[in-house]
């Protein structure tokens, strides 16, 4: 009959019902990407951090025999910031995140001269820095502080 609606279901179709799925995790990655991609403040990681750690405090330093392990990830573009996080066992062996800044600095080499100067002060045992945009910057650290840093 002209005109006529078959029978089936939009959900009876499996074809239609593989583009709708489809459809949909399209829209869920897009709204995922949509999302505010540049890296939280200092106050939202501590404010994240509080909520799961009420002895949050932050250090300035860490003295030898204490050792400490680092982490970078380097920002690029006009949206994104460059992210250094320190992290040292307590008392109790507890990983506990003693240092954490975001650069709105972005002159990447006055970057890396911050983060030269970080790994001494907290006695970084080991820096793992992303390479993805960071690869000059990771260069640079590995010149001053050899295998201690890794890309």
């Amino acid at each position: 009959m002209p005109g006529a609606r078959s029978a089936r279901t939009k959900s009876s179709n499996p074809t239609r019902s593989k583009i709708r799925r489809h459809d949909q995790t399209r829209t869920l990655i897009r709204a995922f990407h949509e999302v505010d991609a540049r890296a939280p403040t200092d106050t939202a990681i501590l404010v994240d951090a509080r909520c799961t750690d009420q002895n949050l405090t932050l250090l300035d330093g860490l003295q030898a025999p204490y050792e400490s392990y680092m982490g970078v990830d380097w920002g690029g573009g006009k949206f994104a910031y460059t992210v250094v996080w320190i992290m040292a066992k307590d008392d109790k062996d507890r990983w506990r995140l003693i240092y954490v800044r975001k650069f709105d600095e972005r002159d990447l080499m006055k970057q890396v001269e911050v983060i030269a100067n970080l790994i001494p002060i907290f006695n970084v045992k080991q820096a793992v820095a992303g390479i993805g945009y960071g690869a000059v910057q990771v260069s640079e650290l590995q010149k001053r502080f050899g295998s201690r840093v890794m890309g």
